[in-house]
């Protein structure tokens, strides 16, 4: 069978075999009502561009409620992500307000901002917690010394202006 520059099959495959499938194929995910399909963009080593369509009958997840459309799962989980990042920014804006409390309180007694013994405390409790609810100890060293960098520095500004 000789390829053209564009061959387009379709083909029935579960979504697990596409694991399977060379490193050198593209993978492009698409929605087609209520099936998964993909279209694999091959170059062959001729130079030939080629697209193979692959349906499967795997549904998406029916948890969310919709029966796997796609696009609903997709706006009601980022909807929840949205929430969530409300919720982060609401509690780092708490914790910069007990951060200025405390920097006050050390220009009063003339403390030093820099409390290195306390900085390991904190970071070790949360590495604990990320670690009981499976979240990377990478990124929760990262999250925790922007926080402390800043914190620091809010708690250096309120000592100077007082």
């Amino acid at each position: 069978m000789l390829l053209t520059a564009h061959l387009s099959l379709v083909v029935p495959v579960h979504v697990r075999q596409l694991g399977q499938l060379p490193q050198w194929l593209s993978i492009v995910w698409q929605k087609s009502h209520q099936k998964l399909s993909k279209k694999l963009r091959v170059r062959t080593k001729e130079g030939i561009n080629m697209t193979i369509d692959f349906e499967s009958e795997t549904k998406l997840p029916s948890k969310h409620g919709y029966g796997g459309d796609y696009a609903n799962v997709l706006a009601e989980l980022r909807s929840g992500i949205n929430q969530i990042d409300k919720q982060l920014i609401n509690l780092v804006a708490e914790r910069f307000s007990k951060v200025s409390e405390v920097g006050d309180l050390k220009a009063i007694f003339h403390q030093p901002v820099e409390d290195s013994k306390r900085e390991h405390w904190v970071l070790d409790q949360a590495l604990e917690n990320a670690k009981r609810k499976g979240v990377s100890e990478f990124l929760t060293r990262e999250l925790m010394d922007v926080l402390l960098k800043h914190s620091k520095a809010a708690q250096a500004k309120r000592v100077r202006d007082l």
